[in-house]
């Protein structure tokens, strides 16, 4: 039993020399491994900044840039809508000023007509004035005439 015993205690006590055997190798790969990842996780990461960093910049280039055409668009559209209000007020005042004309020559053809008919009036005033004078003058002279006689 004694045996049996002591060679249970010495599989025992040689799973622990392996299992230590087996850590130290362990640790010795981890140290290894950590060596061979820490360099390039420490670039990569260092990449990665620099990336972030860039794309940051950029970022705000591009927010600026937009910021910029944003401006620009509604220096454009507000140029664009005082040309169009600008446009429309003088079309109004075309289309006033077309009608004013109209009316205009509207006055002047009742003024024209008023004239005409004044003229001719006037022309057949003359012609009864001429007419009652004629008139008047035979009947004066006739009337002299018989005073003459008389």
């Amino acid at each position: 039993v004694l045996d049996a015993l002591a060679a249970v205690c010495d599989d025992i006590e040689s799973l622990r020399r392996r299992q230590q055997e087996q850590e130290a190798s362990f640790e010795a790969s981890l140290a290894t491994s950590r060596k061979l990842f820490e360099a390039p996780l420490a670039e990569a990461s260092a990449g990665m900044a620099s990336g972030l960093s860039r794309l940051s910049a950029e970022l705000d280039e591009l927010r600026g840039l937009q910021a910029r055409q944003q401006r620009e668009l509604t220096d454009t559209l507000r140029g664009e809508l005082q040309r169009t209000m600008v446009e429309e007020l003088q079309v109004r005042r075309l289309n006033e000023l077309e009608a004013l004309q109209a009316e205009d020559s509207r006055h002047r053809a009742d003024i024209d007509a008023l004239r005409d008919q004044q003229s001719r009036q006037v022309e057949a005033l003359r012609g009864e004035e001429a007419t009652l004078r004629e008139a008047a003058e035979s009947r004066w002279q006739s009337e002299l005439q018989a005073l003459k006689f008389q």
